[in-house]
Formats: structure tokens, C-alpha cells, sequence
């Protein structure tokens, strides 16, 4: 395994065009939430082209800082992540 060491640090989170706000004050587009994870040897930037795409389109898109320090504690911080957003995810990764 390779060792890298990167801080856990909050993931970018972009959000989609104009949106209304929901009945909790969130802004709704009506679609899902899309939480991309980078995988080694790359970090959460390495998706803004695609994340711009999303935007572009409408959805709020959450590109995950993944702390890349092994499968249980990866694994832990993004399962956290995933239990903060509301709503319908869809969650893309690639390594």
C-alpha cells in the first residue's frame, strides 16, 4: 500500500445554478446530491471538469477530499459525508 499523507479536510462542496429554496431552507433543484471520490494519486480537484458539467446542469455536486489513509478510516469519512447530505445521492467514484 502506498502511504500518503494528506489532512482530512472538509470536502469542496459546489453547489448547482439558482435554485428555490426547499421547505428547510435548502436549495432544491429536485435532483440528487452527486458526491464524487477521487481514488490514490489524485485529490478532490482532479473532478472539476466534470463537476462543472454537473453544475451546469443543475445539480450540487460535493467532490469528497478522501483522506487516502486505508480502506476502514476512507471508508468511515466518506460514510460520514454521505449521512450529512439530504436528499437522493448519487455517488460516483474512480481510482
Amino acid at each position: 500500500m502506498t502511504a500518503v499523507a494528506l489532512s482530512a479536510s472538509a470536502p469542496a462542496i459546489a453547489d448547482g445554478g439558482p435554485t428555490a429554496p426547499s421547505k428547510d431552507g435548502r436549495a432544491d433543484s429536485g435532483k440528487p446530491t452527486v458526491v464524487i471520490v477521487h481514488g490514490a494519486f489524485a485529490d478532490a480537484s482532479s473532478w472539476n471538469g466534470v463537476v462543472g458539467r454537473l453544475q451546469s446542469d443543475g445539480y450540487r455536486v460535493i467532490a469528497a477530499a478522501n483522506p487516502l489513509r486505508g480502506l476502514p478510516t476512507d471508508s468511515a469519512y466518506i460514510a460520514s459525508l454521505l449521512r450529512s447530505v439530504k436528499g437522493p445521492i448519487i455517488l460516483v467514484g474512480h481510482s
